[in-house]
């Protein structure tokens, strides 16, 4: 995620790759559930690295701000419905991607500054990475913390995943611009673009926390139209057991009555 050195696009894209991502996760997880949370989070992450920054005002924001809270997102869901083991499988799935990122981008530079022998090897090249890394790492471990301090109840669902989603992207957000700038942009520039990066974080966690009913409404296959005949089918035929069988009861009564008579 080299937001700090890359050509800014116009700020309309963060609109428009948020609307993506939101219709990437919904189709993602309804036709490959949790494959396809863990496939729509790796991607992400990566999108994070390769994508541009977006010039908004005259500073440069990172899509960090509206992908890593989706990716947190992704998280949450996969702890909740699938179970800590398969959270801390797909946690270390985006780690290796996310450190073997770092590595090649470290080797890539240092073979650059080799051939050429100019300054590619930059803590302003580097370090929006590895703030990636040492930010994803700590906002983890730190949210794996709360959810099992304070886990999220029936009542009030909704506000506290938002709440939650905000923390750990705010966080992440932070240490990277805050971390990453450093060398590179003052100290007031970092300010004003975690400010505004912070609304987006906010607004993107919320957004997709009220969505996320939706998630669970899986597109109806034939097989699904199949099991639900066959159950059918299955009801109505033990509907008619009980029938034969009650009215079997009565005669028998019936004849016991006739014969006592």
């Amino acid at each position: 995620m080299l937001f700090l050195n890359m050509t800014a696009i116009s700020w309309t894209s963060i609109f428009l790759f948020l609307v993506l991502a939101l219709l990437g996760i919904w189709v993602a997880y309804s036709f490959l559930n949790k494959n396809g949370l863990f496939l729509f989070s790796i991607l992400a992450v990566m999108l994070t690295f390769l994508l541009p920054a977006a010039d908004f005002f005259g500073y440069a924001i990172p899509m960090s701000a509206i992908l890593m809270p989706l990716v947190y997102f992704s998280m949450l869901v996969v702890y909740e419905k699938f179970g800590k083991l398969e959270a801390k499988r797909l946690f270390i799935y985006i780690l290796c991607e996310i450190c073997t990122y770092v590595v090649s981008l470290f080797f890539v530079m240092a073979y650059m500054d080799a051939i050429s022998s100019g300054s590619a090897l930059t803590w302003g090249i580097l370090g929006s990475s590895i703030s990636q890394l040492i930010a994803f790492v700590l906002v983890v471990f730190l949210s794996n913390f709360l959810v099992e301090k304070f886990p999220i109840k029936k009542e009030h669902r909704y506000l506290r995943r938002s709440i939650l989603g905000t923390i750990a992207s705010a966080i992440d957000l932070l240490i990277v611009i805050m971390l990453g700038g450093i060398g590179v942009l003052g100290f007031v520039d970092m300010l004003i673009v975690f400010a505004m990066s912070l609304v987006l974080v906010s607004g993107t966690s919320f957004a997709v926390c009220y969505l996320r009913k939706f998630l669970n409404r899986e597109p109806a296959t034939k097989m699904d139209d199949v099991k639900t005949n066959e159950s059918s089918t299955e009801e109505s035929e033990n509907r008619e057991d009980v029938k034969s069988d009650e009215q079997e009861n009565v005669e028998v009564e019936i004849e016991n009555e006739d014969k006592e008579n």
